[in-house]
C-alpha cells in the first residue's frame, strides 16, 4: 500500500523531526513520527485545512510503500474518547497518549488512525522501529500552488466569497492530476 504525506520542501520529508520538535494529535513533542495519509487528497488536506490561503509554494508531496506483509495496527474511532476530534491542542491529550504507548512498546512500525478531517485512514510511522527499513520511501514530487477550479479560472481561495460564489456549482478537482498546472500528471 502506497501512503503519501505533503511536508515542507527544506526538510527531509521521512525524518520524524517536526513531529519530534512540536509534538502532533498522535504523538508528544520529544517523540520522532512520520505522519501520513491513505491517499493523495486527504494528504493535501490534512494541512490545507489548516492554512487560510492557497497551498504554499514549498511544500512537495512523498509517499511510501508499507509492504502487504507488514504489521499495521489501528485506532478506530469508536476506540477514542468523544473530544478526540478537538483542535484544541490542550485536550488532545488522549489520542498522544495513545501514539505514545504504541511508541513506548514498538509492536509495529505504523499505526492506522482516523482522519479528523475526513475518517479516512492516517497512518503514523515510527522510524525507530526496527520494521521500519522494510518501508519504501519515494523521493517528493513538487504539488500546485494554484490551480483554477472556479469556472471563470480564478483561483479559489478560503474566503466567504469565493465559497458562497461557489456553492450550486458543481466543482471537479482531482487532486491526482496537477503538477504546476491543472491539466498536468503527478508523477
Amino acid at each position: 500500500m502506497r501512503v503519501y504525506r505533503l511536508c515542507r520542501a527544506q526538510y527531509p520529508p521521512f525524518d520524524g523531526e517536526d513531529a519530534n520538535r512540536f509534538g502532533g494529535r498522535w504523538n508528544s513533542k520529544g517523540s520522532r513520527v512520520i505522519y501520513a495519509s491513505e491517499n493523495r487528497s486527504l494528504a493535501v488536506l490534512e494541512i490545507v485545512v489548516h492554512l487560510s490561503d492557497v497551498l504554499p509554494d514549498k511544500y512537495v508531496l512523498a509517499s511510501a510503500d508499507l509492504p502487504e506483509a507488514l504489521m499495521i495496527e489501528s485506532v478506530s474511532e469508536q476506540e477514542l474518547p468523544d473530544n478526540w476530534e478537538t483542535l484544541n491542542v490542550a485536550e488532545q491529550q488522549a489520542t498522544r497518549k495513545i501514539g505514545d504507548e504504541w511508541l513506548q512498546h514498538r509492536r509495529s512500525a505504523v499505526l492506522a488512525v482516523p482522519s479528523v478531517v475526513s475518517g479516512e485512514p492516517n497512518f503514523v510511522l515510527n522510524p525507530a522501529h526496527p520494521d521500519f527499513p522494510r518501508i519504501t520511501l519515494h523521493d517528493p514530487v513538487g504539488v500546485p500552488t494554484r490551480c483554477p477550479l472556479a469556472e471563470n479560472g480564478a483561483p479559489v481561495r478560503g474566503t466567504a466569497e469565493n465559497r458562497a460564489a461557489l456553492s450550486g456549482r458543481r466543482v471537479a478537482f482531482e487532486i491526482n492530476q496537477p503538477l504546476t498546472s491543472c491539466s498536468r500528471s503527478w508523477q
